[in-house]
C-alpha cells in the first residue's frame, strides 16, 4: 500500500512539473523584481488657480500657490505616468484612487473627481504639454516634469 501511495505522489509531482514547465519563463519573469534603468522625473500635484478660493473655503489644505505636493521621483524605465504619480504620492503620504482601464485618476488625497462640481477632476501635462493618452499608457522619460492639476471647470 505504501508503494502505491508513493507512486501516486511521484506521478502528481511529475504532472505538476510538466504543467508548469511551459509557463516557467513567464512565471519567473513575473516573480523577478523589476529590472532596468532608472529614470528621474518630477511630479507636482496642484489645483487650477480659478478653483483655489472655492477649495480653500471647503477646507482643502494647499500651499499658497495651490500645490498639494511636488517631489522628485525615480521609477524604472518604461514606467507609466500613473506609476510615477503613485510613487510620488506615497512619498508625500497622499493616497491615489483610480478607476477603470484605461485608468482614470478619480482622487488624489481628498480631492475627488466630481466633488467640486460636475466638471471637477484630474488632468495631467508632461513637460507643459497636454497629454491625451491615458496615464497608464504614457511612459515616463528621464527629466519629465509631470503636472497633475485638479480642475473645477474647463476653461
Amino acid at each position: 500500500m505504501k508503494a502505491s501511495r508513493r507512486n501516486i505522489v511521484i506521478a502528481v509531482v511529475l504532472l505538476a512539473v510538466l504543467l508548469v514547465l511551459p509557463f516557467w519563463p513567464k512565471i519567473r519573469q513575473a516573480l523577478a523584481p523589476a529590472v532596468g534603468e532608472e529614470v528621474s522625473c518630477t511630479v507636482t500635484v496642484a489645483c487650477q488657480a480659478e478653483a483655489l478660493p472655492e477649495l480653500r473655503a471647503a477646507g482643502v489644505a494647499l500651499e499658497a500657490d495651490g500645490t498639494l505636493f511636488s517631489t522628485p521621483c525615480t521609477v524604472t524605465e518604461n514606467s507609466t505616468v500613473l506609476e510615477a504619480l503613485k510613487t510620488a504620492a506615497e512619498a508625500a503620504d497622499c493616497p491615489v484612487t483610480t478607476q477603470g482601464s484605461p485608468a482614470y485618476v478619480t482622487a488624489i488625497g481628498d480631492l475627488a473627481a466630481g466633488a467640486h462640481g460636475e466638471a471637477s477632476g484630474w488632468t495631467y501635462t508632461v513637460n507643459g504639454e497636454m497629454v491625451m493618452d491615458s496615464c497608464d499608457a504614457r511612459t515616463v522619460q528621464a527629466g519629465d516634469q509631470i503636472l497633475w492639476t485638479y480642475v473645477t471647470a474647463w476653461t
